[in-house]
Protein backbone atom coordinates (compact mmCIF):
# COMPACT_ATOMS: atom_id res chain seq x y z
CA UNK A 1 0.00 0.00 0.00
CA UNK A 2 1.83 3.09 -1.21
CA UNK A 3 -0.99 5.58 -0.70
CA UNK A 4 -1.91 7.59 2.38
CA UNK A 5 -3.47 5.72 5.30
CA UNK A 6 -5.86 7.48 7.66
CA UNK A 7 -4.81 6.41 11.14
CA UNK A 8 -5.95 9.39 13.19
CA UNK A 9 -7.19 8.95 16.73
CA UNK A 10 -6.08 6.46 19.32
CA UNK A 11 -3.57 7.07 22.07
CA UNK A 12 0.15 7.72 21.85
CA UNK A 13 2.32 4.95 23.24
CA UNK A 14 4.90 7.31 24.77
CA UNK A 15 6.56 10.69 24.29
CA UNK A 16 7.52 9.82 20.72
CA UNK A 17 3.83 9.76 19.62
CA UNK A 18 4.05 6.26 18.16
CA UNK A 19 0.92 4.11 18.22
CA UNK A 20 1.35 0.35 18.61
CA UNK A 21 -1.50 -1.84 17.42
CA UNK A 22 -0.94 -4.56 19.99
CA UNK A 23 -0.91 -2.06 22.86
CA UNK A 24 -4.09 -0.48 21.52
CA UNK A 25 -5.77 -3.89 21.45
CA UNK A 26 -4.77 -4.53 25.07
CA UNK A 27 -6.07 -1.10 26.09
CA UNK A 28 -9.45 -1.75 24.46
CA UNK A 29 -9.63 -5.13 26.18
CA UNK A 30 -8.90 -3.70 29.64
CA UNK A 31 -11.47 -0.90 29.36
CA UNK A 32 -14.25 -3.09 27.96
CA UNK A 33 -13.52 -5.86 30.47
CA UNK A 34 -13.68 -3.34 33.32
CA UNK A 35 -16.98 -1.92 32.09
CA UNK A 36 -18.50 -5.40 31.86
CA UNK A 37 -17.13 -6.91 35.06
CA UNK A 38 -16.63 -4.32 37.80
CA UNK A 39 -19.86 -3.08 39.41
CA UNK A 40 -20.54 0.56 38.62
CA UNK A 41 -17.59 0.95 36.25
CA UNK A 42 -19.70 1.28 33.12
CA UNK A 43 -21.79 4.01 34.75
CA UNK A 44 -18.82 6.32 35.39
CA UNK A 45 -19.32 9.56 33.48
CA UNK A 46 -17.05 11.91 35.43
CA UNK A 47 -13.49 10.94 34.52
CA UNK A 48 -12.53 14.28 33.01
CA UNK A 49 -12.94 13.42 29.34
CA UNK A 50 -14.28 16.00 26.89
CA UNK A 51 -17.37 13.76 26.76
CA UNK A 52 -17.82 13.46 30.54
CA UNK A 53 -21.28 14.36 31.74
CA UNK A 54 -23.04 13.39 28.51
CA UNK A 55 -24.84 10.40 30.04
CA UNK A 56 -22.60 7.79 28.40
CA UNK A 57 -19.91 5.60 29.92
CA UNK A 58 -16.53 7.32 29.95
CA UNK A 59 -14.76 3.95 29.95
CA UNK A 60 -16.60 2.82 26.86
CA UNK A 61 -16.19 6.15 25.06
CA UNK A 62 -12.45 5.89 25.64
CA UNK A 63 -12.50 2.28 24.46
CA UNK A 64 -14.39 3.30 21.31
CA UNK A 65 -11.88 6.07 20.59
CA UNK A 66 -9.13 3.44 20.63
CA UNK A 67 -11.19 0.81 18.80
CA UNK A 68 -11.95 3.30 16.03
CA UNK A 69 -8.22 3.84 15.64
CA UNK A 70 -7.68 0.08 15.56
CA UNK A 71 -10.29 -0.26 12.86
CA UNK A 72 -8.41 2.29 10.73
CA UNK A 73 -5.23 0.21 11.04
CA UNK A 74 -6.82 -2.58 8.97
CA UNK A 75 -5.71 -2.92 5.37
CA UNK A 76 -8.04 -3.94 2.54
CA UNK A 77 -6.89 -7.56 2.76
CA UNK A 78 -7.98 -7.80 6.40
CA UNK A 79 -4.55 -7.60 8.02
CA UNK A 80 -3.65 -4.92 10.56
CA UNK A 81 -0.55 -2.74 10.41
CA UNK A 82 2.01 -3.23 13.15
CA UNK A 83 2.28 0.40 14.28
CA UNK A 84 2.34 4.07 13.33
CA UNK A 85 5.86 5.50 13.58
CA UNK A 86 7.96 8.52 12.57
CA UNK A 87 9.28 8.25 9.04
CA UNK A 88 12.80 9.57 9.45
CA UNK A 89 13.89 9.11 13.07
CA UNK A 90 13.34 6.86 16.05
CA UNK A 91 11.92 9.40 18.52
CA UNK A 92 10.24 12.79 18.16
CA UNK A 93 12.05 14.45 21.05
CA UNK A 94 11.57 18.11 20.21
CA UNK A 95 8.03 18.58 18.87
CA UNK A 96 4.49 18.50 20.20
CA UNK A 97 1.94 16.11 18.64
CA UNK A 98 0.27 18.81 16.55
CA UNK A 99 3.68 19.51 14.93
CA UNK A 100 4.80 15.89 14.77
CA UNK A 101 6.90 14.22 12.11
CA UNK A 102 5.55 12.60 8.96
CA UNK A 103 4.62 9.06 9.94
CA UNK A 104 4.33 5.68 8.27
CA UNK A 105 2.71 2.37 9.14
CA UNK A 106 4.86 -0.72 9.62
CA UNK A 107 3.95 -4.00 7.83
CA UNK A 108 1.07 -6.23 8.86
CA UNK A 109 1.79 -9.28 11.03
CA UNK A 110 -0.27 -12.16 12.33
CA UNK A 111 0.35 -11.29 15.99
CA UNK A 112 -0.99 -7.75 15.79
CA UNK A 113 -3.78 -8.77 13.42
CA UNK A 114 -4.93 -11.44 15.87
CA UNK A 115 -4.80 -8.98 18.77
CA UNK A 116 -6.83 -6.40 16.85
CA UNK A 117 -9.34 -9.09 15.83
CA UNK A 118 -9.71 -10.09 19.47
CA UNK A 119 -10.21 -6.54 20.75
CA UNK A 120 -12.78 -5.62 18.10
CA UNK A 121 -14.64 -8.90 18.60
CA UNK A 122 -14.69 -8.26 22.34
CA UNK A 123 -16.40 -4.93 21.73
CA UNK A 124 -18.95 -6.81 19.63
CA UNK A 125 -19.72 -9.31 22.40
CA UNK A 126 -19.63 -6.89 25.34
CA UNK A 127 -23.14 -6.34 26.72
CA UNK A 128 -22.25 -2.83 27.88
CA UNK A 129 -20.54 -1.81 24.64
CA UNK A 130 -23.35 -3.21 22.46
CA UNK A 131 -25.96 -1.26 24.44
CA UNK A 132 -24.10 2.01 24.06
CA UNK A 133 -22.66 1.62 20.55
CA UNK A 134 -24.64 -1.05 18.67
CA UNK A 135 -23.67 0.14 15.17
CA UNK A 136 -19.98 0.31 16.00
CA UNK A 137 -20.12 -3.12 17.61
CA UNK A 138 -21.60 -4.62 14.46
CA UNK A 139 -19.01 -2.90 12.27
CA UNK A 140 -16.16 -4.11 14.47
CA UNK A 141 -17.43 -7.68 14.25
CA UNK A 142 -17.35 -7.48 10.47
CA UNK A 143 -13.79 -6.19 10.58
CA UNK A 144 -12.80 -8.92 13.02
CA UNK A 145 -14.14 -11.48 10.57
CA UNK A 146 -12.03 -9.98 7.78
CA UNK A 147 -8.99 -10.07 10.03
CA UNK A 148 -9.65 -13.71 10.85
CA UNK A 149 -9.81 -14.52 7.14
CA UNK A 150 -6.40 -12.85 6.72
CA UNK A 151 -5.01 -15.09 9.48
CA UNK A 152 -6.53 -18.20 7.94
CA UNK A 153 -5.06 -17.41 4.53
CA UNK A 154 -1.63 -16.92 6.03
CA UNK A 155 -1.83 -20.17 7.98
CA UNK A 156 -3.07 -22.08 4.96
CA UNK A 157 -0.22 -20.78 2.81
CA UNK A 158 2.70 -20.89 5.27
CA UNK A 159 1.51 -23.01 8.18
CA UNK A 160 0.74 -21.65 11.65
CA UNK A 161 4.40 -21.28 12.61
CA UNK A 162 5.53 -20.22 9.15
CA UNK A 163 3.08 -17.31 9.04
CA UNK A 164 4.69 -15.70 12.10
CA UNK A 165 6.93 -12.68 11.57
CA UNK A 166 8.75 -10.61 14.19
CA UNK A 167 9.28 -6.87 13.67
CA UNK A 168 10.08 -5.76 17.24
CA UNK A 169 9.68 -7.26 20.70
CA UNK A 170 6.10 -6.01 21.04
CA UNK A 171 3.70 -8.94 21.29
CA UNK A 172 6.34 -11.64 20.84
CA UNK A 173 6.49 -13.29 24.28
CA UNK A 174 4.80 -16.41 22.89
CA UNK A 175 5.30 -15.66 19.20
CA UNK A 176 1.73 -15.16 17.91
CA UNK A 177 0.24 -18.18 19.68
CA UNK A 178 -1.40 -16.27 22.55
CA UNK A 179 -2.90 -13.64 20.23
CA UNK A 180 -4.31 -16.31 17.91
CA UNK A 181 -5.95 -18.10 20.84
CA UNK A 182 -7.30 -14.78 22.12
CA UNK A 183 -8.78 -13.98 18.69
CA UNK A 184 -10.47 -17.38 18.50
CA UNK A 185 -11.86 -16.94 22.02
CA UNK A 186 -13.31 -13.50 21.39
CA UNK A 187 -14.82 -14.45 18.04
CA UNK A 188 -16.44 -17.50 19.64
CA UNK A 189 -17.89 -15.31 22.40
CA UNK A 190 -19.17 -12.82 19.83
CA UNK A 191 -20.67 -15.33 17.39
CA UNK A 192 -21.14 -18.66 19.15
CA UNK A 193 -19.76 -20.40 16.06
CA UNK A 194 -18.26 -23.80 16.80
CA UNK A 195 -15.37 -23.34 14.36
CA UNK A 196 -13.88 -20.63 16.56
CA UNK A 197 -14.32 -22.77 19.67
CA UNK A 198 -12.53 -25.66 17.98
CA UNK A 199 -9.62 -23.42 17.02
CA UNK A 200 -9.45 -22.07 20.55
CA UNK A 201 -9.31 -25.53 22.08
CA UNK A 202 -6.69 -26.65 19.57
CA UNK A 203 -4.49 -23.57 20.11
CA UNK A 204 -4.94 -23.03 23.83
Amino acid sequence: NKGPVDVHGGHHDAGDYSKYTINSASFVHLLVFAADVFPGAAALDNLGLPESGDGKSDLLQEAKWEADFLSRMQDADGGFYFLVYPLNREYETDVLPDHGDPQVVFPKTTAVTAAAVAALAQCASSPAFKRQFPQAAARYLGQAGKGWAFLERGSAKYGKDGAYQKITSYGTDFRHDDELAWAACELYLATGEAAYQQKLLAWL
